[in-house]
């Protein structure tokens, strides 16, 4: 049930990022009359590359779920493939925390920490 779950949720998101995208493409970023392109704000940029590498970080967390998942039902699962997946959610994980501040990292860091 919950892989079930899992897989409609990435399902449905895929399908919004793809909508919105391309809608986006569209437009050009227009976003009415009299308001500033979308596309030409910096910040807007910044947290599109943010958003960007957070759903690489989610998908690339998702397909090692899901081999973890597989290996459990099967012997078939391979060592290799397991630590390819754990490096592509790393440095997607470190793109991300890449673009964050790095007052909020520092502050995630510390709370982790605490726990």
């Amino acid at each position: 049930m919950y892989h079930e779950m899992r897989t409609i949720s990435k399902e449905f998101l895929t399908l919004t990022l793809l909508l919105s995208a391309t809608s986006r493409n569209y437009t050009k970023g227009f976003d009415g009359p009299g308001r500033p392109n979308i596309e030409d704000d910096a910040e807007n940029n910044i947290q599109t590359q943010q958003y960007g590498f957070r759903n690489e970080a989610w998908s690339a967390m998702d397909d090692l779920y899901v081999e973890l998942e597989y290996g459990q039902r099967s012997s078939d699962s391979d060592a290799g493939e397991l630590a390819a997946l754990v490096q592509k959610v790393m440095l997607a994980l470190d793109a991300y925390l890449s673009l964050a501040p790095a007052a909020d990292v520092e502050q995630a860091s510390a709370n982790l920490l605490r726990r």
